[in-house]
């Protein structure tokens, strides 16, 4: 059997990640059905915004922070937008980031992604990026602002809403965010928390783990190849590199 060239290898990458993102919005909608009011799917699409501002009038405001993180791919929902122009008139969009945005993937992981998801449930948030290759101020700025909202969460909402910043290329070695709920690092109960992730995971924004978009069942190798391919491709910013799924 001849070797797929790189066109028809990107072509078959991008036909699974419509096919992913046509599932994944599946569970998004499934998720909006469960939390049961307008009111609650609102207060879940306003948490990743929060991300993408730092000013004293949103929610996790950390006064030294210089820029907001920012998230790769995303975009604020209209429903979510028109809400902030009505609630806070004097807000404007930011303009053009300089910098790439800190967080390359969020999304949801547990019960959010299954049946066993009611309105009184946790909201587990994985909060996704090269951390390593940040400064560790930075770092710790990004977690005071995730324990901000946390708490505004729960004070205003009486929302249980949990963050944990896993860096993209520990994840790759199932080496993840340690924290009291989970407690789980290192290879062998890591990969229990990884599996957790591909089988409940809701992707917030736009962003495909690559392991939905290569071969079933790939080699290493093949897996590394293929990403290889789409890694030089303007396509690039459409995938994360989480690891070979086997």
């Amino acid at each position: 059997m001849n070797e797929l060239t790189q066109g028809e290898i990107i072509e078959q990458v991008l036909s699974r990640r419509s096919k992913f993102s046509s599932y994944n919005n599946a569970k998004i909608n499934s998720l909006h059905s469960s939390l049961g009011s307008t009111e609650l799917v609102n207060f879940f699409n306003f948490i990743p915004f929060l991300f993408t501002v730092n000013q004293p009038e949103f929610p996790g405001y950390v006064k030294e922070l210089k820029i907001p993180p920012g998230i790769n791919g995303y975009t604020v929902p209209a429903s979510i937008m028109t809400q902030i122009r009505i609630t806070n008139p004097s807000y404007t969009p930011p303009k053009t980031r300089s910098s790439e945005p800190a967080i390359d993937l969020i999304a949801l992981i547990g019960s959010a992604g299954t049946i066993a998801f009611t309105p009184d449930s946790d909201l587990d948030f994985w909060i996704c990026g090269k951390f390593s290759e940040m400064d560790s101020e930075s770092v710790l700025l990004l977690r005071r602002k995730c324990s901000i909202i946390e708490k505004w969460a729960m004070e205003s909402r009486h929302k249980e809403i949990h963050f944990f910043l896993n860096d993209i290329d520990r994840i790759k070695f199932n080496i993840f965010d340690e924290d009291e709920e989970y407690g789980l690092s290192g290879t062998s109960l890591g990969q229990l928390l990884k599996e957790e992730f591909y089988r409940s995971s809701i992707i917030i924004n736009n962003i495909t783990p690559f392991w939905w978009a290569a071969p079933p069942d790939s080699t290493d190798a093949e897996y590394e190849r293929w990403f290889s391919i789409i890694a030089e491709s303007p396509h690039a910013k459409e995938f994360v590199d989480l690891g070979n799924i086997s």
